[in-house]
């Protein structure tokens, strides 16, 4: 008998359960943000989802992951040469794949646009949360303010992406004009939450902007580089080149040129990699980056003194 197979639509579904089951064995609270809970309370506007994001309690973040694992998920290769670099790069989540599962799981500690203290983000959204139905049960999500919040941050980090365009569309509507209280309790999750620079053009667009002094932080600086490098591969390698002496960037360049081949396949559900398929994902990788290169060049944030 041939074995059957999920579709996205139902592994996404699946998998909200799969965590919340999880997360809840080991006393851990999560809060689902972005997909199918989105669309839920009509933060985003209904398409397919090929992850499951989750927003981890930060002091329960390791104890989620290391049971996430028990289960049969393996982590994604992530180790990379950043130093130097690394104030830009806004690491906030760890991903996870399964070889019988079509999609992934996103594991956050932070969300990038959030610039506030990993923990009291989290605090902040938890007095919003509400219980979704998804695949049977109720999973923990924050409520319409807190995913529009999620959901316009995600969409800042490139505007000009089209389902981007679209969110931020469509949330200015529902938030616009004829509900302006739902509008300020979202310009009052973005100051609790250390979002108001970050998510300043929403807020401006619905009318919830508040005069607040632009934050002097690293966060603030990575979610800046996100945006005019639209988050595309090859930027943090530029960074770090352009920040690395003369004498070591041939040895860095040949890193970011040809990764190691463990890290190529553990960016993918194959381990058993050929070589022709090697020397695609490399000529992808490549693809990418060269796409970034202009606007990875005109960011400040490139010079050694960011």
């Amino acid at each position: 008998m041939p074995q059957s197979t999920l579709t996205m639509t139902e592994a996404v579904l699946l998998a909200h359960a799969l965590v919340a089951r999880t997360a809840e064995d080991v006393g851990a609270r999560i809060l689902f943000i972005k997909g199918p809970t989105a669309v839920a309370v009509r933060a985003r506007p209904a398409r397919l989802s090929t992850d499951v994001d989750v927003l981890v309690d930060p002091v329960a973040f390791e104890e989620v992951c290391h049971a996430i694992e028990d289960i049969g998920w393996r982590r994604r290769f992530t180790q990379r040469q950043i130093s130097r670099a690394a104030d830009l790069a806004f690491d906030h989540s760890t991903h996870f794949i399964h070889t019988e599962w079509p999609c992934d799981l996103d594991v956050h500690f932070n969300f990038p646009g959030f610039l506030a203290a990993d923990q009291d983000v989290f605090e902040a959204l938890w007095q919003r949360r509400i219980l979704v139905p998804i695949a049977g049960t109720k999973v923990p999500a924050p409520d319409f303010t807190g995913q529009s919040l999620v959901v316009a941050l995600h969409a800042l980090r490139d505007p000009e992406n089209h389902s981007n365009t679209e969110d931020l569309k469509y949330l200015s509507i529902r938030l616009g004009g004829a509900h302006p209280e739902l509008a300020q309790e979202v310009g009052e999750l973005a100051a609790a939450t250390g979002s108001s620079e970050s998510a300043h053009q929403f807020l401006v667009s619905i009318g919830a902007a508040q005069s607040t002094p632009e934050i002097a932080s690293d966060r603030l600086a990575a979610w800046q580089f996100r945006q005019q490098t639209s988050g595309l591969s090859g930027a943090l390698w530029l960074a770090e080149l352009r920040r690395t002496p003369w004498a070591q960037r041939p040895k860095l360049a040949l890193g970011a040129l040809l990764p190691r081949r463990e890290f190529l396949a553990g960016s993918h559900l194959a381990s058993d990699l050929t070589r022709r398929q090697v020397a695609a994902l490399h000529l992808r990788r490549w693809q990418r980056g060269l796409r970034a290169t202009p606007a990875a060049l005109r960011s400040r944030h490139l010079d050694s003194g960011a």
